[in-house]
């Protein structure tokens, strides 16, 4: 995982340019993933960095274990939706378009990341018309998508890899994605 200290992270593309802001983001979410009106504009603000318009970014894989850790290592219920939906959606973006990001950045830290957020479920913040059987059948689509081979094979960490790592992904401000 690559530490949240590292200055590589100025170097990853995340959208709207570098993911230098993507460490401070996850810093704050390490210290409150909890479901609270203060927390909103972080999780936001993080979103925007991560997923835009169903893209994401080398900033978005790299995150998505950070985020994942972040609620794990809280005590207690009433976390925040985003400290599930965000590694979620990153994945199920990378499944539906493989080229937007290095295979190399989809490591063993990653793919553990995704199976260990299946724990956070019971824990998050529900509202009374949250539906979350449809999460649970979207997060077995994607597991039985792992089971089938369609995860990309764990490579080398992140953060050992150098050379084109962490280079530009998809436009932000030009990237039109038709609706599902």
């Amino acid at each position: 995982m690559l530490s949240l200290d590292s200055s590589e992270w100025a170097q990853t593309h995340a959208c709207y340019g570098g993911g230098a802001a993507v460490p401070r983001l996850l810093k704050l979410i390490h210290e409150n993933p909890y479901h609270a009106q203060e927390m909103k504009p972080v999780w936001d603000e993080l979103w925007s960095y991560l997923y835009h318009q169903g893209d994401i970014y080398p900033a978005s894989i790299l995150a998505t274990p950070h985020i994942v850790k972040a609620g794990l290592s809280a005590p207690g219920n009433d976390l925040d939706f985003f400290v599930f939906f965000i590694p979620m959606s990153v994945e199920e973006s990378r499944l539906r378009r493989p080229s937007q990001v290095s295979d190399k950045l989809v490591d063993e830290e990653y793919n553990a990341s995704l199976i260990s957020a299946l724990q956070l479920i019971p824990r998050l913040h529900r509202e009374p018309d949250d539906d979350y059987e449809s999460w649970i059948r979207k997060i077995r689509k994607l597991l039985t998508k792992q089971k089938r081979g369609r995860f990309l094979p764990p490579q080398k960490s992140a953060a050992s890899i150098e050379g084109g790592l962490f280079g530009a992904g998809p436009s932000c401000e030009s990237t039109v994605v038709p609706p599902i």
